[in-house]
């Protein structure tokens, strides 16, 4: 699947290929693309809003920063098709939020068949967090179930405060 393209669950992230002993590829693994759904909160004092912008420190940005050097982004740079991330909502500069949903297509392994070095949904928030500066942090996170993936952050939001 390249960048981004394809439907989520449909397909391997082949691109994702791993690196087993000896520097021999390992393409046993399962890594497929999967529509997450992300709980992040932030203090946005250091960013310019939510909404990801090439030229200047943003959430989304560094969201996207923090998949690609993960390894698990559909595409190998941070340029993205910008309709395959939503969140259900966006702020300015400077402003801070305890929780949004974003929902993206991320490559993590198959529960249950990831190695030590694979990210799967059950170490997801912790992978993200990891490398995430202290002011953005992943709650939570979960697979959106087949019936869900057409599930858009923004449109169905039900409440906003």
């Amino acid at each position: 699947v390249e960048h981004g393209h394809g439907k989520e669950g449909d397909h391997e992230c082949a691109a994702h290929t791993r690196t087993g002993a000896a520097g021999v590829p390992n393409t046993s693994q399962k890594m497929q693309m999967q529509h997450v759904a992300l709980s992040v909160g932030f203090v946005g004092t250091h960013y310019y809003g939510y909404q990801a912008d090439a030229t200047v420190a943003t959430i989304e940005g560094t969201l996207t920063d923090v998949c690609v050097a993960l390894n698990i982004a559909p595409f190998k740079t941070k340029i993205k098709p910008k309709h395959r991330w939503t969140a259900s909502s966006r702020t300015d500069a400077r402003v801070h939020a305890s929780r949004i949903v974003v929902t993206a297509p991320l490559c993590i392994a198959i529960s249950g068949e990831q190695e030590n070095s694979e990210i799967g949904i059950e170490s997801l928030s912790q992978a993200l967090n990891s490398q995430l500066p202290p002011d953005i942090r992943v709650h939570s996170a979960c697979i959106l179930p087949p019936l869900l993936h057409n599930f858009d952050a923004r449109t169905h939001c039900s409440r906003r405060e």
